[in-house]
């Protein structure tokens, strides 16, 4: 067997059992025996020793290795009833059982066979970090499977507070909202919003992540008046919440009717935070959208010609360049050519907006200007 012929071990093993005196005393040569035909897929050979064996005096490890290959054997089953009935030692055993590592496996092998209920009730989450995640989120998913929601909610919340990972934590919300969906729907989505304002007003932890389902969750239930309350309270610094979600929740009120409200704290904001460029963007696109090109350049026009702040604006320019407004793009491309800082990076882009709207040759003029100068520097030149 160390030289990996099974088979030939196996043919060895099963001639050395046909001798009475060793089968009747040598329990663990018979073990072996089961093990072989298992791993050559001799299923019923397998199953035949094991349960052959269920009732030998075995020690405790060999009991739940028996009983772990019963139960799983039983995923081979004609019937729902032969699978419950291959499943019911193992059940019993991992009942009575203090090892959480036995247990823990035998959970696993009754979620494989569809047994999430009993799975559950054997199951203990361990660890911490990412190995809590993975622990919780898989009982987690038992739990919806069972529609156990108070469970799911519980350890759908573990698998939330241990996500060291982005991704995983997005997994772990996305559960959590499962979770509180299941049986109870719109109200359930209800109560996690509420939980979610509760932790947020007690200073509890709130990742971006989590923020991000929040505001989700109050656009899908239309809760615009709690969305505007939330934005108030998320002017301090120390709300954590990022500009583009403050622009995400202002714009509720918007979806709400309240557009003239929205737009009167966009242009508070703008007098407050001038070189916060979201939420000069954000006014911009409503009076694009309302046909008010004029207004959405004077917004622009004074502020891209007096600042001198360099990556203020060439992210100026790069978001004029989204909103269509050229013309004022330009004018921020100008004003670093002025100032003499960022011109070369700012002029290569506008060069490339250049051409995406089909003027070439603009675009080549723009390029040759960029030649003209000695101060670029040489990952521009690179460029060009």
């Amino acid at each position: 067997a160390k030289r990996g012929d099974l088979q030939r071990a196996s043919d060895l093993l099963i001639d050395l059992l046909k001798q009475k005196e060793v089968a009747d005393v040598r329990l663990d040569l018979l073990l072996t025996q089961a093990k072989f035909h298992d791993a050559l897929g001799e299923t019923e050979a397998a199953k035949e020793i094991y349960t052959e064996l269920t009732k030998s005096d075995l020690s405790e490890i060999d009991k739940q290795t028996v009983s772990l290959r019963l139960a799983l054997m039983g995923l081979l089953g004609d019937s729902q009833a032969k699978q419950s009935s291959d499943a019911k030692p193992l059940i019993d055993l991992a009942s009575n059982s203090d090892d959480i590592d036995f247990k823990n496996r035998a959970a696993n092998v009754l979620a494989v066979q569809n047994r999430h209920a009993d799975a559950l009730k054997l199951f203990t989450i361990t660890g911490t970090g990412t190995v809590k995640f993975r622990s919780a989120s898989r009982v987690t998913e038992w739990a919806i499977r069972a529609s156990e929601r108070d469970q799911a909610i519980e350890t759908a919340w573990q698998a939330v507070e241990s996500a060291a990972l982005k991704r995983d934590r997005n997994y772990a919300l996305a559960l959590l909202v499962e979770s509180y969906r299941l049986k109870e729907k719109t109200a359930g989505v209800e109560a996690l919003v509420d939980e979610f304002k509760r932790r947020n007003d007690a200073g509890e932890p709130m990742t971006s992540e989590m923020q991000r389902v929040w505001i989700d969750l109050l656009r899908e239930l239309g809760r615009y008046d709690d969305a505007i309350g939330l934005f108030r309270k998320t002017a301090d610094a120390a709300s954590n919440f990022t500009v583009e979600m403050r622009r995400e929740l202002l714009e509720l009120e918007g979806e709400a009717g309240n557009t003239e409200e929205m737009i009167a704290t966009y242009r508070d904001l703008i007098k407050a935070e001038p070189d916060e460029l979201a939420w000069r963007g954000g006014l911009t696109q409503i009076l694009l959208e309302r046909g008010d090109n004029a207004e959405a350049k004077v917004l622009w026009n004074d502020y891209v010609v007096k600042t001198d702040r360099s990556s203020v604006l060439m992210n100026a320019a790069q978001t004029l360049g989204e909103l269509g407004l050229d013309l004022v793009a330009n004018k921020a491309v100008e004003r670093m050519v002025e100032l003499r800082v960022n011109h070369g990076p700012a002029l290569l882009y506008w060069a490339d907006l250049q051409q995406r709207r089909g003027d070439v040759e603009g675009a080549e003029v723009t390029l040759n200007r960029v030649q003209g100068f000695d101060d670029v520097g040489d990952d521009v030149r690179a460029e060009l």
